[in-house]
């Protein structure tokens, strides 16, 4: 495994999202386990999944992950 690509959108299994700082989906996280998505709106509710990738040219993706699904708040802990 290389990285992770972090797919968001507003409707379940449609990740064609944009507005995040870090940009449009997907969102390549790179080899991280984490990833703080600003720039999102607030009180709207995003559906996000991840599919990792390996290192060949061009790389292999796996299925995406089970959806999940998160509504901002602009509350940070």
């Amino acid at each position: 495994m290389r990285g992770y690509l972090v797919y968001y959108g507003t409707s379940p299994g449609n990740y064609h999202g944009t507005g995040a700082g870090r940009g449009p989906s997907p969102i390549d996280a790179g080899s991280a386990t984490e990833l703080d998505l600003e720039g999102l709106e607030n009180g709207r509710l995003y559906f996000f999944a991840v599919v990792c990738y390996d290192s060949t040219d061009p790389p292999h993706r796996s299925a995406f992950s089970v959806e999940v699904s998160a509504r901002p708040s602009g509350a940070r802990r």
